[in-house]
């Protein structure tokens, strides 16, 4: 089996090249559970992610407040 990762404008592509038929089975089955994880990975760096932001926002405008007393 062989593996290619690539990364291009912020996309992550996997290319799975299998070297005979048990191989491909064997991925084949396994793709969809794969997906899945690595889409809730996603929505949960994109929820931490959210989270920081926010955290800086309500940061800077305390601050900001502080600054103006």
């Amino acid at each position: 089996m062989y593996l290619h990762i690539s990364s291009e404008e912020g996309v992550v592509n996997a290319q799975f090249i299998a070297t005979n038929e048990v191989v491909k089975e064997a991925l084949e089955s396994q793709i969809a559970d794969a997906k899945a994880k690595l889409n809730k990975l996603t929505e949960d760096l994109t929820a931490a992610n959210k989270s920081a932001a926010d955290l800086h926002d309500e940061s800077t405008e305390a601050l900001q407040r502080n600054l103006e007393d």
